[in-house]
């Protein structure tokens, strides 16, 4: 339960931060490597969870 409301909140601040002016002027390039960031922490998240290793 905690791990699918740790993605969610992961998620929502992504596509809070893709609506936020400010990122409309950084490189788009900047904001994929962003997104592939929160990409990887996800699926981090995801095989740590699945051996039942805390990662908080």
């Amino acid at each position: 339960m905690g791990e699918e409301k740790k993605k969610s909140e992961i998620a929502e601040s992504v596509s809070q931060n893709r609506l936020r002016p400010e990122h409309s002027s950084r490189s788009k390039g900047l904001l994929a490597a962003e997104i592939n960031h929160h990409t990887a922490t996800d699926f981090a998240f995801f095989h740590l969870s699945k051996d039942c290793v805390d990662v908080r």
